[in-house]
């Protein structure tokens, strides 16, 4: 007999979905530099992204048409609480992406407004740190040097 609650298994899915379609990041908004937290997924099966929606919140839109004539979805959190919700749910199951997610939460419990006016300075730098994760993800080896790189930072 399974001691695995349901909800637990629609959570390591949905960190499945995250870890393979989705993109965990900070955003710069716009030329004042306000900074703000993101997820997106953005894939052709409608019923995965209702399924984040059902569980997490956040909005689904329509965003294009696939090379094969398929329209694309794109479900995107961006409210701070709601990044946090999401984050914090996901983060046990994450395998790809848990070092993107670390960085999204440190940057919420640092900055837990949205219009912080101070330290844009540390913003920038979770912004860009966020960036480069997300931009190594396809070769292990430069990925594992960022991360050892950051490890010596945070040690």
């Amino acid at each position: 007999m399974s001691t695995t609650s349901p909800l637990a298994i629609y959570h390591s899915y949905a960190a499945g979905i995250m870890d393979g379609e989705g993109y965990i990041g900070i955003l710069k908004v716009n030329k004042k530099a306000n900074y703000q937290p993101c997820l997106s997924i953005k894939m052709g099966d409608l019923e995965a992204l209702e399924l984040y929606e059902l569980l997490f919140g956040g909005h689904i839109g329509t965003s294009g048409v696939s090379s094969t004539g398929r329209t694309m979805y794109k479900w995107v959190a961006r409210n701070r609480e709601e990044v946090k919700k999401v984050l914090t749910i996901l983060r046990p199951y994450l395998l790809i992406k848990k070092r993107q997610a670390d960085v999204c939460l440190e940057f919420i419990a640092e900055f837990p407004k949205r219009h912080s006016q101070h330290r844009k300075d540390k913003m920038e730098e979770y912004y860009k740190l966020c960036r480069l994760l997300n931009r190594t993800l396809g070769d292990p080896e430069q990925r594992l040097k960022v991360i050892q790189v950051i490890d010596k930072e945070v040690a």
